[in-house]
């Protein structure tokens, strides 16, 4: 009887064992699943508070017009703002011309910088003067500097490619007031002053394009 006994006590706490084991298994089963529904729920916060991206698409030629517009209006803010030298900007203008690179026909962006300077000088009241003739010869380094993009066959992010263009376009300015305007080529001299000031201020420019083109903006190209 004792033998009896102690084989039952045996069995009973070997079922004793699998339900707490089966209990235990199903209470982990319980916190996964609240576990993965609240990830799901913070999940779709998150979608519903994250900005929602607009989509330009474009299907035909009046983008130039369009973007033309939003970089000279740009163009003529940035007028407002303090410049360390008087042909060095931050280059904001050119957050449109970033954003369609690579996208847009390389002859319709290149139609947009030059219609940027123009209007943009419309803007400011400045046209067919010394301030108009600067900015151009800094529109037109940007464009030299894209037409040498294009034939580059290597991808380059568009904060580099931004910081890029930026060097130029203010070298290019630096020499016209050299030259032209002053008729002093020591002023090259301050070309690394120039250089350091267009590293930052294109990259900031880049990262404001990179983050509306993340976040905000999808600009699409159905030309014909």
């Amino acid at each position: 009887m004792m033998e009896f006994h102690s084989e039952n006590r045996e069995v009973d706490s070997y079922l004793s064992r699998s339900e707490s084991s089966d209990s235990t298994d199903g209470l982990d089963k319980n916190l996964n699943n609240k576990i993965q529904n609240t990830k799901d729920q913070s999940y779709e916060k998150y979608e519903k508070l994250k900005p929602q991206k607009s989509i330009l698409n474009f299907s035909d030629n009046r983008y130039i017009v369009f973007f033309s517009i939003i970089a000279a209006i740009l163009s003529f803010i940035e007028t407002f703002l303090p410049k360390p030298l008087l042909f060095v900007k931050v280059g904001f203008a050119y957050v449109p011309i970033l954003l369609i690179l690579g996208k847009a026909q390389l002859k319709g962006i290149i139609s947009i910088i030059l219609l940027k300077s123009i209007l943009g000088s419309i803007f400011a009241g400045t046209l067919f003067s010394f301030t108009f003739l600067l900015s151009l010869s800094g529109n037109i380094g940007v464009i030299i500097g894209i037409l040498i993009l294009s034939i580059i066959p290597i991808g380059f992010s568009r904060i580099a490619i931004s910081i890029f263009l930026s060097s130029l376009s203010n070298i290019a300015q630096l020499f016209f007031y050299s030259f032209f305007i002053i008729r002093d080529m020591s002023l090259l001299n301050i070309s690394p002053l120039i250089i350091c000031f267009s590293v930052i201020s294109g990259f900031f420019t880049g990262l404001i394009a990179v983050n509306i083109e993340k976040y905000y903006l999808d600009i699409r190209f159905d030309l014909v």
